[in-house]
């Protein structure tokens, strides 16, 4: 752990020292002895809007959210290495404002750019002048510093230290920066955009080019490949070059929320509006669901997603899906574990099953859910899931059993058991064998799987005590609900999941960590949505503190075991 909170530091120091490399030793030359010629974009030079802007939270904020997390996972003393390394290089600079670094293209090539918030850059600059051997002052007020070889030149403007390798690039940056990162800074402790569309065509390109060609002498190298493997791979290099060149804007953050104790992860997906990757995405809508119904309170894990496709995404799903199984039969076809009957069984199985699949997308829609409860002693897990056809799934589990009939090992199958709600069930048995005695105390001696067909729906219950669950699903599926605005979306709780597992086989980690949450009244809660926005999706992924507790637990509860057994 203090490894992270070093790594972490020593990022934020270099930031502070305004260096991108690792000090050099000894006395460096005045730097206005070592200025190099370059570009001058005012004078005829093409600078683009920045293509990537990286922020950092201020260092108030960062300082805050590093002393939450350390004390959250129980090494308080960890926030230490970073509180003073912080202290020590960031004498001068406004610890309340965020630091930035943006990327614009001078005539297509990257130039660097990073706003420092400080009234004061001289300050800032004599702080770290042991590691920058010292500053020049031009007369324009520009100062100058080099840095294992490399010229930097910084310029005040305003409250901002505007940093750069070409003087010239100085004057680019708008008077007021923050301009160049809205909704990013103290949003986050760290976050990361891309503006693919301000990359020159000929760039972009280029890129493409260069992976077709690493392609090519891959399949070189490798004696070249039957046709249907290299369609396979030229529809992934088109899909590759679609994102490419339809990307609008693609979007990464971090941020602790110290008030509401717990982790975000932010992205978001943008494409270029009136490309085909924009209607791909526009026509993904969330739609009323058959399984709405696994979005529970007191499930100790969930999945639901349901959603519209358009056409074109239809017809992408259908190509990938089509080369999946293409690479699949491939590779058993070199894997020499089945005879020649027994590998004429399995592709006549896959094709089967990738049929359903594209059959099934072709609808123009995807619902599907799950949901697990758990707690001490008991565990249950059901699912559901749209098909085209739940005949024709039946038919393939049924085909499947018939080319296992009479063979040592198999699963038992029990069709047409029985019928709920309009759903057949139908039954798979399997041995558990006597090693493995874990999966025993969960499964039992019997793996037992239930599946259910009708229509146009699939279910799965996993052991008997999951039956009622599957039949709770079934009965609230008679009408399809509405399941709020997202895609698809989906909650873990840890403390139910760790209370089972240690009903099964108990050790010192599992009790630690059940023991942090159950005293904290914590659930070690895990999150994640994701949703539709105009010609794109945007995701998000939340983790609660109580997992952080839990997992701090856990090491120091390991750690205590290790050095009692005297393993250190």
């Amino acid at each position: 752990m203090s490894s992270l909170f070093r790594t972490l530091s020593l990022r934020a120091a270099v930031v502070a020292m305004l260096v991108a490399a690792v000090p050099t030793a000894g006395s460096i030359a005045p730097a206005q002895e070592q200025l190099a010629p370059s570009s001058n974009p005012a004078a005829g030079g093409q600078v683009s809007e920045p293509v990537v802007v990286l922020t950092l939270g201020s260092v108030s904020k960062l300082q805050k959210d590093v002393q939450y997390l350390a004390s959250a996972v129980g090494q308080p003393q960890a926030a230490g290495i970073f509180l003073g390394m912080s202290a020590m290089f960031t004498n001068g600079v406004d610890t309340t404002q965020p630091i930035a670094i943006t990327l614009p293209l001078v005539n297509g090539a990257p130039e660097p750019v990073a706003l420092i918030p400080t009234k004061d850059v001289r300050t800032v600059l004599k702080t770290v002048e042991a590691q920058t051997g010292g500053f020049d002052e031009l007369d324009d007020g520009t100062y100058v510093i080099s840095v294992a070889g490399t010229v930097i030149y910084i310029k005040q403007s305003g409250d901002w230290a505007i940093v750069s390798r070409k003087r010239e690039m100085l004057s680019t940056v708008p008077n007021d920066p923050t301009t160049l990162f809205a909704g990013m800074g103290n949003n986050y402790d760290l976050a990361v955009q891309l503006k693919m569309q301000l990359v020159p065509a000929n760039v972009r390109a280029m890129l493409i080019g260069q992976l077709r060609q690493g392609f090519e002498q891959a399949m070189e190298r490798q004696g070249g490949s039957d046709d249907e493997s290299a369609a396979y791979a030229e529809s992934t290099l088109d899909q590759l070059e679609q994102l490419i060149e339809d990307t609008e804007e693609l979007f990464v953050g971090w941020n602790t929320n110290v008030e509401a104790k717990q982790l975000e992860f932010d992205s978001r997906f943008v494409a270029v509006d009136g490309s085909k990757l924009s209607a791909m995405y526009s026509d993904q809508q969330p739609i009323p669901s058959r399984f709405a119904s696994v979005i529970r309170d007191d499930a100790a894990a969930y999945f639901h997603g349901a959603a519209s496709l358009g056409p074109a995404l239809v017809e992408q799903s259908r190509d990938s899906i089509s080369g999946s199984v293409t690479m699949v039969k491939k590779a058993l076809e070199q894997s020499d574990e089945l005879n020649e009957d027994e590998m004429a069984d399995v592709n006549e199985l896959i094709d089967a099953v990738a049929g359903l699949v594209m059959d099934s997308i072709a609808e123009g829609k995807t619902d599907a859910g799950g949901v697990l409860l758990a707690d001490t002693g008991s565990l249950q897990f059901a699912m559901g899931t749209f098909v085209s056809d739940g005949d024709e799934a039946a038919q393939v589990v049924k085909d499947l059993a018939a080319k296992l009939e009479g063979k040592p090992n198999t699963p038992r199958f029990k069709f047409d058991m029985s019928e709920y709600g309009g759903v057949t069930i139908h039954l798979i048995e399997a041995d558990v064998p006597e090693s493995e005695d874990e999966a025993r105390k969960v499964l039992g001696d019997v793996l037992k799987v239930y599946v259910g067909t009708a229509d146009e729906a699939v279910y799965v219950a996993i052991g008997d005590a999951s039956v009622d669950l599957a039949k709770e699903l079934i009965d609230s599926g008679t009408t399809n609900q509405a399941a709020g605005e997202a895609l698809s979306q989906g909650r873990i709780l840890m403390l139910p999941i760790l209370k089972y597992v240690r009903s099964i086989e108990s050790n010192p980690v599992i009790d630690a960590m059940v023991q942090s949450l159950t005293n904290e009244n914590l659930s070690g809660q895990v999150e994640f949505t994701a949703n539709s926005i105009p010609s794109g999706q945007k995701a998000n992924l939340v983790i609660g503190e109580g997992v952080l507790k839990a997992v701090g637990a856990g090491i120091q509860a390991g750690q205590a075991a290790k050095q009692a057994d005297g393993d250190f």
